[in-house]
C-alpha cells in the first residue's frame, strides 16, 4: 500500500473512537452521535462479541440496536477465540466500508488492548499457525513473561523497547509472528504517514465516581 502523506489525512473520513469505563455513558453518547452522523457503531467491548455475556457488560439491547445498527456484538459462542488482532481486522474491514459511503464510522469499547492494536499495531494481517501459538503460549506458562522478553531483546530489539516484560500478551504475538514469517515485529510497523490512512478521533466518556460505583 502506498503510504498517505499525514497532510492529505485531514481531507478523508476520520473514524470516531468513544471509551471509558464500564456505565459510564459511552454506549448512549455513540448512540446519540450514531443517529446525528446516520452511521453505524462498531463494538470495541472484549465480553460483547460473545453471545449470552448480557449481566454486568452493559452490553446494548435490542432497542438500540434497532435505533442504529451494531457491529460485533453477540457474534461468537462462549468457546471461541478472539484476539484483539481478530478485533482490528474486522473492525477495519467495517470501518473502510462505511467510510466508502462517507459515513464516519464509531468505535465504542473499553478494551484497551482492542483500541491500541487498532490505532498502532499494524502486523494483524499475520496470521498465526495453532502450532505456532501453543509453542509459545507453552513457553509462556513454562518460563514466564520476562525470559521471553529477553529471548525478544535478542531476536527485536526495537519491539522490546516498547513492549514492558509484564506483557505477555504483546511479547507472545511478537515472538509468534517472527516464528511464523522469520520477520521481526517491528518491521511491520511504519512511520505516522503509513499508519492508519485516516484521521482518529479518540474521545474518553467519563463520570463521578460515585455515579459509577
Amino acid at each position: 500500500m502506498v503510504p498517505i502523506p499525514s497532510k492529505w489525512k485531514k481531507y478523508m473520513v476520520p473514524l470516531i473512537v468513544l471509551t471509558g469505563p464500564t456505565t459510564s455513558g459511552k454506549s448512549e453518547a455513540a448512540l446519540s452521535l450514531a443517529e446525528a452522523l446516520e452511521t453505524e457503531i462498531i463494538n470495541a467491548d472484549s465480553l460483547q462479541v460473545y453471545r449470552y455475556f448480557d449481566i454486568g457488560t452493559a452490553k446494548p439491547g435490542p432497542e438500540a440496536r434497532e435505533r442504529v445498527r451494531h457491529h460485533l456484538i453477540d457474534i461468537l459462542e462462549p468457546d471461541e477465540e478472539f484476539s484483539a488482532f481478530d478485533f482490528k481486522t474486522r473492525a477495519l474491514e467495517i470501518a473502510r466500508n462505511l467510510q466508502k459511503q462517507n459515513r464516519i464510522p464509531i468505535i465504542c469499547g473499553g478494551t484497551g488492548l482492542y483500541l491500541r492494536v487498532l490505532t498502532q499495531d499494524l502486523d494483524c494481517a499475520v496470521q498465526i499457525s495453532p502450532e505456532i501459538k501453543e509453542q509459545v503460549q507453552t513457553d509462556l506458562t513454562r518460563l514466564g513473561p520476562q525470559a521471553l522478553h529477553a529471548r525478544l531483546q535478542r531476536i527485536d530489539p526495537e519491539s522490546a523497547r516498547k513492549i514492558q516484560p509484564t506483557d505477555p500478551v504483546r511479547i507472545e504475538r511478537a515472538l509468534s509472528v517472527f516464528l511464523q514469517t522469520g520477520q521481526k515485529l517491528s518491521g511491520f510497523h511504519a512511520d505516522d504517514d503509513s499508519a492508519l490512512p485516516f484521521p482518529v478521533h479518540t474521545f474518553l466518556i467519563e463520570r463521578d465516581r460515585k455515579e459509577l460505583y
